[in-house]
């Protein structure tokens, strides 16, 4: 029996940024990642998230939902309920990415935010074949933070790895797929990456400032999505501290090694020498290595979205935001012999250079970084348009949505 066809019947997918998706551990039924109580506790430096370096195998852990909300002793945060309750009231109708239907066109793509792009791009790529075999020709993507670069790659290459069998870069020939993404709706993008990825890989991250779970450098340091959000846009990022500007190549594993960023800080070796981080973290080659393999990646990702593909079908929408004072740059000196990396606020950032360090952006990603498109991906925007809020809370405001309707209505 042939696949039932309805004319134009078209499907929206949103796509969530990284920690936006439910974890939970399929043999204890353990919510790894999504109570709200996991803003808070435990605090382990966020061991109990951490997929080891030296494997990425499956774990049990899978991602069930996106999130919808946090709420725990007077702390609420919407996540990513307004924007679902908004669509439905707008008239569409949710389906189960499982079990798709034609009597529903909004679908939700949860992901293990843990692992490489490259999976939850060859996921999501099954799921869109999946509404296509249901009757869908057409898909709109709707993508937040991170998952930009999800939908970008899917809609100019499908599934098709970054790397050959033999280890050749990917090509940029048409991509093998049946369905047509007809549009995306980037929502807070950084396309061409985001200094603050260095910034919290090096410093970690806290999710309620000054009480909530801090998730420690070598914790950011695992998750394979972080590298390939690191910035391209500019080279031109380091500075000494008289304001010239430093030859250190982000995406060369010895610059890491050398500085002492991130998981190679000084100040954490008696951290990671602890049994419970050596199985997690393995040695310090074992670290170099993964490093070495995160940045070529993340650089042949950034290179291949920034080529033309033949036969391209979808149209942009872009929602940003340049309210907020975004890292631009960061300072490298010494401190006591050792060498120390500095961002827009730090103490010890001279006060001369303070306004080379930040430029108007979203809190995260930079307005020239929103902006970075490939010149195939630029002629294909239809709409832009300036909202406000950060980064993270962009998608939540009444304006943004409005917007976004605007693009799915054009």
């Amino acid at each position: 029996m042939g696949i039932t066809r309805i004319e134009e019947a078209e499907a929206i997918v949103f796509v969530p940024g990284v920690t936006g998706s439910r974890l939970e551990n399929t043999a204890t039924g353990e919510v790894v990642w999504g109570d709200s109580s996991q803003v808070f506790s435990p605090k382990d430096r966020g061991y109990s998230t951490v997929l080891p370096l030296r494997n990425e195998a499956y774990d049990g852990i899978v991602a069930t939902d996106i999130l919808s909300h946090l709420r725990l002793f007077g702390f609420s945060k919407e996540i990513y309920r307004p924007l679902v309750t908004f669509l439905e009231k707008a008239g569409w109708t949710r389906g189960d990415l499982d079990e798709p239907s034609l009597d529903a066109d909004l679908y939700l793509f949860a992901y293990d935010w843990r692992r490489s792009n490259q999976r939850a791009i060859s996921e999501l790529d099954q799921s869109l074949r999946h509404l296509y075999n249901t009757g869908f020709d057409a898909i709109r993507l709707i993508c937040q933070s991170n998952a930009g670069r999800i939908c970008r790659y899917v809609a100019k290459y499908g599934a098709r790895p970054v790397w050959t069998e033999d280890g050749e870069d990917g090509g940029a020939d048409a991509a093998d797929r049946p369905y047509t993404v007809t549009q995306i709706v980037l929502v807070s993008n950084s396309n061409g990456g985001a200094l603050r990825q260095l910034h919290e890989l090096h410093n970690g991250r806290r999710y309620v400032p000054g009480i909530g779970r801090f998730m420690a450098p070598e914790t950011l340091f695992a998750l394979r999505t972080l590298f390939e959000d690191l910035p391209f846009y500019r080279e031109d990022l380091f500075l000494d501290a008289n304001g010239v500007a430093l030859d250190l190549d982000l995406y060369d594993a010895a610059t890491w090694v050398e500085q002492g960023w991130s998981i190679f800080r000084s100040d954490l070796a008696d951290e990671l020498d602890e049994p419970a981080a050596r199985r997690l973290f393995g040695s310090r080659r074992d670290q170099i290595t993964y490093l070495e393999e995160r940045l070529a990646h993340a650089r042949r990702v950034n290179q291949m979205l920034m080529e033309s593909v033949p036969d391209y079908p979808t149209r942009l929408c872009l929602l940003q935001n340049d309210s907020k004072a975004t890292y631009e740059r960061a300072v490298v000196t010494e401190h006591r012999g050792a060498p120390r990396l500095l961002f827009a606020g730090d103490r010890g950032v001279p006060d001369r250079l303070a306004s080379l360090l930040e430029s108007p952006g979203d809190g995260h990603g930079t307005a020239e970084s929103q902006d970075f498109l490939s010149a195939q991906e630029a002629a294909a925007v239809d709409a832009r348009f300036s909202v406000e809020g950060g980064h993270f809370d962009t998608i939540t405001r009444d304006e943004t949505l409005e917007r976004l309707l605007a693009c799915l209505r054009q």
